[in-house]
């Protein structure tokens, strides 16, 4: 056995390939299967080259020489659910004898909702990654709305997740618990132990509709700038029953059995 760095001596990730793997394969008719981490920092942001392959840490010729190349990871801010269940997002970032599919989300769930008890785990196919995200987003804000419309301040796990109130919020249990933990991650609730929440979040204010002023002369329809157009043009109709101001011909305004110039700077009176 021999050892070397894997993240820069390509020459020996060859000679690895071509002297050992490769003639044990034709020999024996057997396969191999890598077990290897990607990168802290995975690639794929503005930095990055943008080619998923760049995500496996180690040298370029450990991808080169693999014909299937698979990832499995777990989406951000995601964790184990409080049975235990967890969702990982399976690539294939490599496939020499096909076509490369979309990632897909696969849930490994429990026999049992106690760790402790647990004796298999099922694995579900759970949606394509742009789905089952898109999912929990929206999962979440249903969830929220069902905590302000029954004045929810703290809560079990049970009272959001029973057959009632699943129909309510309008998604599955599994979409729910994950909306649970959306809404801890984006510090609307609080988790201080397991099964149990508290709502941090406060419920939007309502704002009070605005209602446009019902004029006895205008359409209830038309805006209060046409509104006010009507009125000053139905002043004006009435103003031409009054007698004219002397002075400036303009119209009048009865005030205290006096017709006053409708012109305040004017100051003329009409008998």
């Amino acid at each position: 056995m021999c050892a070397f760095d894997i993240d820069k001596e390509n020459a020996l990730i060859s000679s690895l390939f071509t002297g050992a793997v490769r003639p044990m394969m034709k020999t024996y008719g057997m396969s191999w299967l890598f077990i290897h981490h990607l990168r802290k920092s995975p690639t794929g942001n503005q930095q990055g080259s943008g080619d998923p392959l760049d995500e496996i840490r180690g040298g370029s010729e450990l991808v080169n020489y693999c014909r299937f190349v698979l990832s499995s990871s777990l989406p951000r801010n995601q964790g184990k659910n409080e049975d235990g269940s967890q969702m990982s997002v399976f690539k294939v970032l490599k496939m020499s004898n096909s076509n490369i599919p979309e990632p897909k989300v696969l849930m490994f769930q429990p026999d049992k909702a106690d760790p402790d008890e647990n004796t298999q785990i099922k694995i579900d196919y759970y949606g394509k990654i742009e789905d089952v995200l898109a999912t929990e987003k929206r999962a979440a804000n249903a969830l929220k709305e069902y905590i302000f419309d029954n004045g929810l301040k703290e809560f079990k796990t049970s009272q959001v997740t029973s057959k009632e109130a699943i129909s309510k919020i309008g998604f599955k249990k599994t979409n729910v618990s994950s909306g649970l933990k959306e809404l801890v991650g984006d510090g609307f609730l609080e988790r201080p132990k397991q099964g149990f929440y508290i709502v941090l979040g406060e419920a939007p204010k309502k704002l009070k509709p605005t209602l446009k002023p019902k004029l006895p002369y205008g359409s209830p329809q038309k805006t209060l700038k046409e509104q006010q157009k009507d009125l000053r043009v139905k002043k004006v109709e009435e103003l031409k029953e009054n007698p004219f101001c002397p002075k400036c011909n303009s119209p009048t305004i009865k005030k205290e059995n006096k017709f006053v110039c409708f012109d305040e700077d004017c100051g003329g009176v009409a008998e």
